[in-house]
């Protein structure tokens, strides 16, 4: 069991201002093509922070509390989870630009993280993550992700095909992963 699975929900941050790194992420893995056009065109800083402000308020799933926003929250811890955790000190890759960082800020924790001990000289170290997803008639289905580690660096590569979401996804369910299996057809 890893420590990241143990202290996923440790941080606690102020969501009202957009951080560089937060925005940077928003930018790369949530927005549309209309929204990075529309934020480029944007002059000011503040015309940019208030944008990015905007987007969190209309993806708030409870727009009832204004001073909190749930989903805004968990995108934040996860970044930071991401980097604490998944960074890659031989590349000097920031975790959440990796692929366990990517899917752990959409997906969030996995419910079980099963790894192999062996290295470029037996068998690539790999991880499986495994996620406990609920189907849309409230049945309970496990999705395993594979990450492969080819050079024992510490730089997993994603080797499940994987449907990312616009949106970050509280607790996980189906069809938002969606895994390609053996013959090349998508499997929900």
């Amino acid at each position: 069991m890893s420590i990241l699975l143990a202290i996923c929900f440790i941080a606690s941050i102020n969501c009202q201002e957009t951080s560089n790194l937060e925005l940077q992420v928003t930018y790369d893995y949530l927005f549309s093509v209309d929204e990075q056009t529309a934020y480029n065109l944007l002059a000011s800083p503040e015309e940019r922070n208030k944008f990015v402000r905007d987007y969190w308020q209309r993806n708030d799933p409870s727009p009832e509390t204004p001073t909190y926003n749930e989903m805004n929250k968990a995108f934040v811890e996860r970044i930071d989870l991401a980097n604490f955790f998944l960074s890659s000190i031989e590349e000097f890759v920031d975790g959440w630009k990796s692929d366990r960082g990517k899917v752990y800020i959409f997906f969030g924790p996995p419910t079980e993280i099963h790894r192999s001990p062996f290295g470029p000289t037996a068998e690539s170290k790999y991880e499986i993550w495994v996620y406990s997803v609920r189907e849309p008639g409230g049945n309970r289905k496990t999705v395993e992700l594979t990450f492969i580690d080819e050079n024992d660096v510490g730089s997993f590569t994603l080797v499940t095909q994987v449907k990312f979401p616009t949106m970050i996804i509280l607790e996980a369910s189906l069809p938002e992963i969606i895994k390609e299996t053996a013959d090349g057809s998508m499997e929900q």
